[in-house]
This record gives structure tokens, sequence and C-alpha cells, in this order.
């Protein structure tokens, strides 16, 4: 028996698409988007979710409308009887990148010649096909990737802990473990995320030194206690377990990072977060629309 597919069209102009796949990728964590380039010279972008009958095509179309402001654009939904991921014109458009100074991130069909010096991380997005990475995937690896050069130039880097909450493919974990953070657990209330995270573990040769569980922050009750921890989520989610996260953070100067996070919410976020006794703001990444935040505890928790 199929699966059925809401599928997403929106066609818009080549300036304002990338902005667009942030914005889907973002309110409706589809399974997969693709982007091609049509006769008039518009982007097409195809987004696909599995069928819900309480996400109804008008509250899709209006969550859209609201977010895109004066971004002048068509926009059609239809229901496909068929699953997107077995189709393969879309993994032409999932090429090795380059983020931060040394991360490459690519898909296990693409080859890639390693320059000295490059940490290649491999993954598969499975029935999460796209077109790359989320710009809130990408503030994280550029803060991540700062954070753990400073944790290994004070020689400490054996004892670090990390919290991925929110692990989707699990991308950051396995970014962070071959870095050379070896205690890390991986955290998602989506099964599916959960099984993905695993595959992409076995992907990267990693067997050991990275937990991945199907849990949710509030009903984390083991290892707690946490060096680092990168919650790419929303603010939504964020603000509501903002004491949650930081009282997991253990000793003086450890690192939250923040993302999922619209430029228009970063105030706010900014301000939720800063009310906390001991969290200082320390560093903002902006990669088009989206901020991620990186925080530090100066405060020796008990």
């Amino acid at each position: 028996m199929n699966r059925k597919y809401k599928n997403l069209k929106i066609v818009v102009d080549k300036d304002n698409a990338e902005m667009v796949t942030g914005v889907v990728g973002y309110l409706l964590s589809p399974d997969g988007i693709e982007e091609t380039l049509s006769e008039t010279g518009h982007i097409i972008i195809n987004a696909y979710m599995p069928y819900n009958d309480k996400m109804s095509d008008d509250y899709i179309k209006n969550l859209i409308r609201e977010n895109l402001g004066t971004v002048t654009y068509e926009m059609e939904i239809t229901t496909i009887d068929y699953d997107p991921a077995t189709e393969t014109e879309w993994k032409k458009y999932f090429k090795p990148q380059k983020i931060g100074k040394k991360i490459v991130v690519k898909p296990s069909w693409e080859d890639y010649s390693q320059n000295k010096g490059e940490i290649v991380v491999t993954i598969d997005p499975g029935a999460a096909f796209g077109t790359g990475l989320h710009e809130t995937t990408r503030g994280v690896i550029v803060l991540l990737e700062e954070i753990i050069e400073e944790k290994i130039s004070q020689n400490n880097i054996e004892e670090v802990r990390l919290l991925d909450a929110g692990t989707g493919s699990g991308i950051l974990a396995i970014t962070a473990y071959k870095m050379g953070i070896h205690n890390i657990l991986a955290i998602d209330n989506d099964v599916e995320a959960v099984d993905t995270t695993k595959e992409n573990l076995i992907a990267n040769d990693i067997k050991c030194g990275v937990t991945a569980q199907h849990t949710t922050l509030e009903d984390l009750t083991d290892y707690k206690y946490y060096d680092i921890i990168v919650a790419n989520i929303i603010p939504e989610v964020l603000i509501p377990n903002k004491r949650t996260l930081v009282e997991m953070l253990r000793g003086n100067n450890a690192d939250l990072i923040l993302s999922g996070i619209l430029e228009k919410e970063k105030d706010i976020v900014i301000k939720e977060f800063s009310n906390i006794e001991g969290l200082t703001l320390f560093k903002k990444e902006q990669l088009q629309e989206w901020t991620t935040l990186w925080f530090k505890l100066k405060k020796l928790n008990s």
C-alpha cells in the first residue's frame, strides 16, 4: 500500500528561492525539498510532507503566506499516492558542501577528494531528501567548530559531554564526534529521525561515543549534565524549555547553542535566555534570515 504525500509547489524568482526554501523547511519540516529551474528562469520548489488530515491545504497556504510577506510567488498543493523518495532525480541537487573552516558534508553517492585538514561528514537524507543543508544547521556547525577548537586548546576535549537536542539526521552529533568529542547524546522526539541518525552513524563508521535516543528534553533523566548543548529546534520549543536546557549545563564557561530562530524572533529569544542568571550571549551567527545564538554559562553549577 502506497503512502500518501502532500506536494507543496512554489514558483518564485531566483533571488528569493533560497529564502523561500528555508522558510518552507523550517515551518513544515518536510520529508524532502527539491529545486528545479523552469523554462521561464524561475525556481520551482517542491516540498513533500506525509499526508496528515490535521494539516489542511488551507492551513499550509496560510502559514506560508504569513511568513513570506511581500515576496511574489505562485503556490499550489496536490496529494500524491507514492513515496517521492523512490525517485532519483533529486539526488543531483545534494552535493558536497563546505561549512566553516574544515567541515565538508556529503551524501554517500557523491565522490569527494578530501583536502588536507578537512573533516568529511557523510549524511544520507533518506526520506528527508533535499537541496542541501539548512542555514540553521550551518550556523550551528560554524559556532560548534569554534567551541570545539577552544576546548581542544584547553586540553580537556576528552572530558567534554555534548547533548544534541532535536538531532534530526544526526549531522551535528556526527560532526562534533569527528571534531573530537566522543561523549555525545543525540535525542529527538521523532522515531524516524533517531533511526536516520543511527544509519548515518554506521555510514560514518562510528561504533561508540554517540548514543541516539528517542526522547524529549522533559523526559531526559539519565546522563543529565553537559559541557555543550546544541538545540536546533524552534523558539516555541526553546523558550518553554529554557531553564531545563540551562540546568543541564555544567561548569563555568559551558556552552549553549540555539538555532531554528528567524531573524525577527531573535530578540525575544535573546531576552528570554539572557534573563537566566549566569547566562550571557557570547556570539551570533546570521545566515540569510536565520540566527544562531551562542550563550556561555558564567556561573558554576552545583
